[in-house]
């Protein structure tokens, strides 16, 4: 048996480091001992510890213990920036009309929980300041018992329209946990028509004195391999004191060539419709190999229409 500690003044330690004599078939328990620092905080969600185990030198398997806060309000496998969990309704929100922000949080420990949540709001884009403006009242507190899940919500009157970044901060009253911080940078759009390029626009602002270097980075999925994305004008931007900088994603989607062409399109926009995927383009920015933010376009699925003519016989 093998151990690999991902956390510095966090101590591990399993009962058996050697298992010999094991028969086919039999079980045997081991015990994981794992111990926290004394004046750490419990939540960060990042690996604590692999155990793994070998025979003659092959691994054989082994299983991960994270550092995951009782009420996680971040899923590990979406991004920090595009987070499922908060919900705006209606959507896009509209300067003026009340919109409604939720969020849902669940207890996965077996002990009641409270925690503090508290709402803001920023332009889409990166790096620009977030704020409370509209939001009545922008924090909650909610208690869960054992395995119960809430959605919480506040009534937000945007003071622009079109799409907006939320962000929502969880905090333990207590102080034994870490705070944890989730957003929903995300903006759905529709399609452009084939043969045209459309561009979408946001913003990274620099809220700093000095100057800096944002490096631009694109991840795709479920993009067909003929759709043409760039990010002009180039993979890095500098962006003085206090400035800001528009960056624009150019699509291009060619129109297609022959009947079979469209014909796959629709098969495939068919499969993606059932699986509940589509389209999705994320930008992000780093700065010196560190994200700072990331925004995401998804793109509605096309709604295929088939006209049957008559046939006529004489």
């Amino acid at each position: 048996m093998g151990l690999i500690l991902h956390k510095e003044g966090w101590h591990a330690s399993i009962s058996d480091y050697v298992l010999e004599n094991v028969q086919p078939g039999q079980i045997v328990e081991v015990s994981l001992l794992v111990t926290p620092p004394i004046s750490g905080k419990l939540g960060s969600g990042n690996p604590i510890v692999d155990v793994e185990a070998y025979i003659n030198g092959d691994l054989l398997g082994g299983f991960r213990m994270l550092d995951v806060p009782p009420i996680p309000i971040h899923k590990p496998h979406e991004k920090v920036y595009s987070e499922s969990e908060i919900v705006i309704d209606p959507y896009p929100p509209e300067q003026g009309e009340t919109t409604h922000v939720r969020a849902m949080v669940q207890n996965t420990s077996d002990v009641e929980a409270t925690v503090d949540l508290e709402f803001g709001w920023a332009d889409f884009g990166m790096g620009i300041p977030f704020t409370t403006t509209g939001m009545v009242p922008y924090t909650r507190t909610i208690t869960l018992s054992p395995g119960m899940t809430v959605t919480t919500s506040v009534d937000w009157t945007p003071i622009v329209s079109g799409p907006q970044c939320i962000m929502i901060n969880l905090t333990d009253p207590e102080g034994n946990y870490e705070p944890q911080f989730s957003q929903r940078n995300v903006d759905v759009v529709e399609s452009p028509p084939c043969g045209m390029t459309q561009i979408y626009t946001f913003t990274i602002q620099n809220p700093t004195p000095l100057t800096i270097t944002v490096d631009i980075g694109q991840i795709t999925f479920n993009i067909p391999p003929d759709w043409v994305i760039t990010v002009p004008p180039s993979n890095s931007v500098e962006i003085g004191p206090y400035s800001e900088q528009i960056i624009e994603v150019h699509l291009t989607i060619p129109c297609y060539e022959s009947i079979q062409d469209m014909r796959i399109h629709q098969k495939i926009n068919a499969m993606q419709a059932e699986s509940g995927g589509r389209p999705i383009i994320d930008v992000e920015g780093y700065i010196e190999g560190a994200l700072i933010g990331g925004i995401e376009l998804q793109f509605g699925l096309e709604v295929v229409y088939n006209t049957f003519l008559p046939i006529n016989m004489k």
